[in-house]
């Protein structure tokens, strides 16, 4: 989201704006974070090809004053179903893979937040600010999901339903093929000092 929605890893999965002209604002990585404001989205179909396993990680920044429920990370399949959707819902972050589990307290203070979702084997994990926020046990497949998206989700067949929609900024987006570790979704918040991790 440095001034487009082009994919700077080597995998080329790039975004296509759901909206002409894409907004973007100053971010908290790089120059620039993306401003979706209620009607915004980013499609990134391409990443279905490279993320087939259930031991994944999606991370982002985000910068919000939501009330309601918006998607930062959505899968749906070719019927609209959603295997896998991180969101901030009540100001909270939340996962919906085939049940909501929301992670308080509340992140929709206007202030960057890293949002870490990290799923291995049989566990979901949510991440906040590089420190984890909670678990649960998770058992979503992506076998059946044909569509990536940032910013909300497809909410009927084909491609013209979009909702739950996030409002507020988000700057690097992060898909991985593997489930990162504590240590590395610290790194990603940019902690470099050592702190408390519960056994």
């Amino acid at each position: 989201f440095d001034g487009n929605t082009q994919d700077s890893s080597t995998k080329a999965n790039h975004g296509t704006s759901g909206v002409t002209p894409a907004v973007f604002v100053a971010g908290k990585v790089g120059s620039n974070a993306m401003n979706f404001r209620g009607a915004d989205y980013v499609a990134i179909d391409g990443v279905v090809n490279d993320i087939t396993s259930i031991n994944l990680t999606l991370s982002a920044w985000i910068k919000t004053t939501q009330t309601g429920e918006g998607e930062i990370f959505a899968t749906n399949d070719a019927a609209s179903a959603h295997p896998l959707m991180l969101a901030v819902s009540g100001g909270s972050p939340s996962v919906n893979d085939g049940g909501d589990h929301a992670f308080p307290p509340a992140v929709n203070d206007d202030q960057w937040h890293l949002l870490t979702y990290v799923r291995s084997g049989d566990t979901g994990y949510v991440y906040v600010d590089g420190l984890l926020r909670g678990t649960y046990p998770s058992t979503f497949s992506l076998s059946t999901v044909t569509r990536w998206s940032i910013g909300q989700e497809w909410d009927a067949a084909g491609t013209t339903s979009p909702s739950n929609f996030y409002t507020g900024a988000v700057d690097d987006a992060r898909i991985y093929n593997y489930a990162l570790s504590d240590a590395e979704v610290a790194s990603l918040s940019g902690r470099t000092q050592p702190f408390d991790k519960p056994f």
